[in-house]
Order: structure tokens, then C-alpha cells, then sequence
């Protein structure tokens, strides 16, 4: 039978004739020592029974761990194809509920082997949470040191399967959150392109695909994007996308340039709306995808939002021309003659587009930027908060002497941090669960922005006592600045904070000042 291959550990069997197939029988081995770095995660934990490369684990076959004593392999079946280490693991050093931060063993394999009928080319399909490894027949085929959820199908390796037994083997760190892996296999490959169009998160991004929302009422042109993958053994001169005219929306056409064989890449399209929408349509969007010698269609659904929504929606990155998110949240009543103070909010880390934790205000336009995932809103993460606002403008009229900034854990961090780079462009921030900016000489540049600094305290991810530091530091130079130590709450107790807004709203931008304090040791911030 021509594609036909099997899944197996040790006697298991699923089998597949094509397509995407979750490989679901696995054997399981840890935890290992791993606290966060990249020599714990790079040692081979495996050298007992051959190492990394070699091993082919039996079921209880076992390994000695500093600590914990002897781990063993064991069976287990994931019938999504997702395998949760937390579950898997944590019971065994004690810790069911394991803290964001704190996991001392936080290091785990799993191996699987795959029976192909002849040798052939192959898709492997794979998301993590979150470092990864992934040897295929004892050869290195794939590593990524994201820190990131768990989305399947983020990241695609074309492999090659031997006819008979391929051995198959994971190694997954955990960073912080959860833990775990997933893994597909696409056999036979028949196409040139394989076109992810699956969703698995309904927070953005999950890395797979993006359509954005229409709000009700809006015709704005808006981007979204694809991701395709060359299944070909030859390199695509271009992939062309086309959005077919219908009832709804416009033709456009987009293309990317060179695809090598293997490579991934952000196939964008734009979405121009013909007419405003309401919020009880149902639009489709109907897109053809093509390169030479092959065509492929798809037919989506779009959501439109109504106009007391807050909705997913992009900018189109002027770094690497790719389609970022962010969400808008957007006055109800909004008039076009009017302009509006923004506040801009930033989400924590691994955590989604925050601004669907905010209502909609009468009075505000938010936007929620995705900053690049998790870089701290640096360098990219940076510049996307930046590209985000600019979008904003674009669409609506904004007051400059009222643009607010807030976040959330990593984003209360991003706060401070922006805020301190650039105190000409604010009129006032509110941090929220971050630990301050450090060093803390840069906290000398909030002089002219009001701040207030919320914490819970009970906050088991970022520590209370260096938030109180950061505070104390601010209160001493006598700067505009509330600290709100709320009693009793955790890390995560919400956002949407009404006197939070009646403080921005008290507040504009002081864009005289008969003093400035501006402390940097970074020259990419060298003004203000």
C-alpha cells in the first residue's frame, strides 16, 4: 500500500495511509536536572544505555539521576499526540503544582519509533513548551530554544524515513508554565506545499495561521497570514497568494520570493472588506495558494466583531515585512472627528494578547501589541509596540499628550522599561506584578511621569519584595508615584482596573519641563 507506515514502541501499533498522523505511543523518561541553562539542557542525560544517538529504550529500562535516584522509561499514550510532562512528571519531585519559575528537574525524553514501507520524504510536525530537541535515526534533525505554549504544528522538518524501523527521540526543557510536546508525521508527500490552516489557540499568535477579525461598521484593509512549508526536494522561486472577490471582500494578491526545500515561511494576505459588515454576517474568505506546477484552496471563516468588542486584528512589520497581532479595543460611539488618548497594554509573559481582559471604554482606544512573543519587549518586541501605535494612528486620531502604558508581569516590566527609555512619549504608566526596571538609576527618568505600581502580595511568580524595593526606590526621589500592595492577591488577579483609568485620566504629557533627569547606559537610548 503506497504511503502506508506504522507507529510503534515496543509492540504498539497505530497506522496511517496518509496525511497528518499524531504519533501517540511513546516511551517517557525523566525528569533530569535542568534549571534553566543551556549547558544542562546540552549535556546527554542518555550516556547509560548509549546516549542520545544511539539509545533504543525498553520499557523500564532505567537511569540514574543525582537526587532523585534511578528514573525509568515508561509506556504512554497521548491520543492527541500531545504529551504533558507536567502531568507526567511533577508528582515525582514532589511538586503536582509546579511553580512558574521554580522546577529543579525540569528536563524529559520521550522515543517513539516509526515503520515505513520503503524510504521517503516525510513532514515532521512538532510543537513544544519549551526547549527542544529532536533526533531522528541518531542524527540532530531539529533544535529550537523558544520559550513559548505549546502549539502544535509550530515548527515542520522534512526528514527522511529508512525503509523498516526509524527511531524517533525528544528532549524537552521546561522553562516556565507548563511542559510538553507534541508530535505529527506527514506521509506520503504528494504536493509541493503544505499550507498550515489549522488553528489550536483562540488567543493569537499560535504561530500556525492568522485571519484577522472585522469590527462591525470598518472597512480597514487588514493583513493576515499563512504559514507554508516546501515538501519539495527542489527550491520554489515564488508562492503566490490570491484572495478571491466575493460578496464580502475584495482581490488582492501577495507573493513571497524563494522557498528552499524544508523552509518555512509567513505567506501574507490582505483582507479588504467591499462594504462595512455587520456582526450577524458570516463572511468566508476564499483564498488560492499557488507555485508552479500546483494550486491550492482554501475557504475560511472571518469573524466580525461588534462595535463593544475588543477584536483580534495585525500591522504589517516594516522590519521583515511580516504580519504581526495585536488586539484594539475601540469606543463604541467612536467619532471619527475626534481624537482619542490610547493606552497601550502589554501582555505577560507566554501570555496572550491582554487586551481582551480589558472592556471596552467609551473614552479610550487600547491596543494590546503582541511585542514578538517573549522578548521582553526588546530589540523586535520593541519596535512591534512602537509599529503597533503607529497603525493605531493610522486608523484613528489619537492625542499625543494622552498616551498611557500598562502591562502585566513581563509587560509591567516592558512598562517600566518604556517608560524610562522614552519618558518624552507618556503621560502617565501603570505597571502591574513586575519587579521594576533595573538597574534601578534608570527609575531616576520617571520624573515626569505619573506612575502607579500595583502588586499582590502573594505573587508566586514575581517575588513581592522586589517590587517593594523598586517602590521604595521611586518614593525616596519623591516623584509622582503610588505603590498599591493589594493583600492577598497572586500574580494574576486581573486588569482592568477602573482607578486605574481615572488616574490616566487625570494626566498629560509634560512636554516642557524646566527639568530633565535622563539616565541611560545603553546608546540606542541616548535621548529624550
Amino acid at each position: 500500500m503506497r504511503g502506508l507506515f506504522v507507529a510503534t514502541v515496543t509492540g504498539l501499533l497505530v497506522l496511517s495511509v496518509a496525511a497528518q498522523t499524531p504519533l501517540t505511543d511513546w516511551l517517557v523518561c525523566g525528569p533530569f536536572p535542568f534549571e534553566r541553562e543551556l549547558p544542562q539542557f546540552f549535556a546527554d542525560h542518555l550516556t547509560e544505555h548509549g546516549g542520545e544517538a544511539k539509545i533504543q529504550p525498553k520499557e523500564e529500562m532505567t537511569h540514574n539521576v543525582k537526587g532523585l535516584g534511578k528514573v525509568s522509561w515508561k509506556r504512554y499514550h497521548a491520543p492527541d499526540g500531545i504529551l504533558d510532562f507536567v502531568s507526567l512528571m511533577a508528582k515525582q519531585v514532589g511538586e503536582e503544582r509546579p511553580k512558574f519559575w521554580q522546577l529543579r528537574y525540569g528536563l524529559a525524553y520521550a522515543y517513539t519509533e516509526i515503520q515505513s514501507d520503503r524510504p521517503q520524504r516525510a513532514l515532521l510536525l512538532l510543537g513544544s513548551e519549551d526547549w527542544l530537541a529532536v533526533w531522528l535515526n541518531g542524527e540532530l534533525v531539529h533544535e529550537s530554544f523558544v520559550y513559548r505554549h505549546l502549539v502544535p504544528d509550530r515548527d515542520a522538518v522534512l526528514v527522511n524515513l529508512r525503509e523498516g524501523k526509524n527511531r524517533l527521540l525528544v528532549k524537552v526543557a521546561r522553562i516556565a508554565g507548563g511542559w510538553g510536546v507534541s508530535a505529527k508525521i506527514v506521509v506520503p508527500i504528494e504536493r509541493k506545499l503544505f499550507v498550515k490552516t489549522e488553528r489550536y489557540n483562540s488567543c493569537p499568535p499560535d504561530g500556525n495561521m492568522f485571519v484577522p477579525e472585522i469590527r462591525e461598521g470598518e472597512t480597514v484593509p487588514v493583513w493576515g497570514y499563512l504559514t507554508v512549508v516546501n515538501m519539495s526536494e527542489q527550491t520554489l522561486l515564488s508562492v503566490t497568494v490570491r484572495v478571491r472577490e466575493n460578496e464580502w471582500f475584495a482581490e488582492t494578491n501577495e507573493q513571497i520570493g524563494k522557498l528552499a526545500s524544508g523552509e518555512s515561511s509567513q505567506l501574507p494576505f490582505l483582507i479588504a472588506p467591499k462594504r462595512p459588515l455587520n456582526s450577524d454576517e458570516k463572511p468566508r474568505l476564499q483564498l488560492v495558494i499557488s507555485t508552479i506546477g500546483e494550486q491550492q484552496e482554501f475557504d475560511l471563516p472571518v469573524t466580525v466583531r461588534r462595535r463593544n468588542e475588543p477584536f483580534f486584528t495585525t500591522h504589517r512589520s516594516r522590519i521583515d515585512g511580516s504580519v504581526q497581532p495585536m488586539t484594539l479595543l475601540v469606543p463604541p460611539n467612536h467619532d471619527l472627528k475626534k481624537a482619542y488618548p490610547l493606552v497601550v497594554a502589554l501582555h505577560g509573559s507566554k501570555g496572550c494578547l491582554i487586551g481582551h481582559a480589558f472592556s471596552v471604554k467609551s473614552d479610550f482606544i487600547i491596543v494590546a501589541p503582541h511585542g514578538r512573543g517573549q522578548t521582553g519587549y526588546r530589540d523586535f518586541g520593541e519596535v512591534d509596540i512602537f509599529e503597533a501605535m503607529d497603525e493605531v494612528r493610522r486608523r484613528y486620531r489619537i492625542d499625543e499628550d494622552r498616551v498611557y502604558l500598562t502591562g502585566h508581569s513581563m509587560g509591567g516590566g516592558g512598562t517600566f522599561r518604556l517608560a524610562v527609555r522614552y519618558p518624552h512619549l507618556w503621560a502617565a504608566v501603570a505597571p502591574m506584578a513586575s519587579a521594576g526596571a533595573r538597574p534601578f538609576e534608570w527609575l531616576r527618568n520617571l520624573l515626569h511621569i505619573p506612575t502607579l505600581f500595583y502588586h499582590g502580595s502573594e505573587d508566586e511568580v514575581v517575588p513581592v519584595q522586589m517590587a517593594r524595593e523598586a517602590a521604595n526606590y521611586i518614593r525616596q526621589l519623591g516623584y509622582n508615584f503610588r505603590y498599591e500592595e493589594v493583600e492577598g492577591k497572586p500574580h494574576w488577579w486581573g486588569v482592568d482596573f477602573p482607578e486605574m483609568f481615572a488616574f490616566f485620566a487625570q494626566h498629560r504629557r509634560v512636554k516642557s519641563p524646566d527639568r530633565i533627569v535622563f539616565w541611560t547606559n545603553d546608546p540606542r537610548a541616548n535621548r529624550a
